[in-house]
């Protein structure tokens, strides 16, 4: 590893991205095969009161519209989910983007276009939106729940009691996703061509 350090190395799969020559799963067209696009909530927190599917049932192309009406049911396993739930089992919204209806077309373009012919109305309620304020409702794993879960050492508010100075402070980050562009395999050599 050490020669590595401090070393210009070409990535196997980079002169075929940045050239536009990388083939992704889209790439690929499928042949008599169906496409599908979701409804997202645009609220946090609520209730959805009705979805007007009409219009997009009657788009060029478009086989089904799928909502909590007639999704199959299924079970959230007790555990760990103790607070999970099922997109799409009834009228219930729990956080924003979460799937309201599955449109199903012919081509993903039909999909796409009927999906935003989808009218939903909702019943909005105050979302809850720093962690801090619903700590109450965390999940806490089983092997927590039967054993203290912070390690103490010391009297911590003895100590700032006594403090000279005392620097009261909060600090957050935002959230990080690792979200990398597809992986391309590399050329047969295992280099990349000019």
């Amino acid at each position: 590893m050490t020669e590595l350090v401090g070393q210009g190395v070409e990535r196997v799969d980079g002169r075929v991205k940045v050239t536009g020559a990388a083939r992704y799963a889209a790439d690929n067209e499928l042949t008599d095969a169906l496409h599908g696009f979701m409804v997202m909530s645009t609220i946090a927190r609520g209730e959805i009161l009705e979805i007007d599917t009409r219009a997009a049932l009657a788009h060029p192309g478009v086989v089904a519209v799928h909502t909590h009406r007639d999704m199959r049911r299924f079970t959230v396993p007790a555990f760990p989910y103790t607070k999970g739930f099922v997109p799409m089992q009834d009228t219930r919204i729990h956080h924003n983007g979460q799937p309201v209806a599955y449109v199903v077309a012919e081509t993903l373009e039909q999909a796409q276009e009927a999906a935003n012919l989808v009218r939903v109305r909702y019943r909005a309620e105050e979302a809850v939106v720093r962690l801090a304020d619903a700590m109450d409702e965390a999940f806490l794993p089983p092997a927590f729940r039967e054993r203290e879960n912070e390690y103490v050492r010391g009297d911590a508010e003895a100590a700032f009691g006594q403090a000279p100075v005392r620097i009261e402070r909060s600090y957050s980050s935002p959230m990080q996703h690792h979200n990398p562009i597809e992986p391309t395999p590399p050329p047969p050599s295992g280099r990349t061509t000019s």
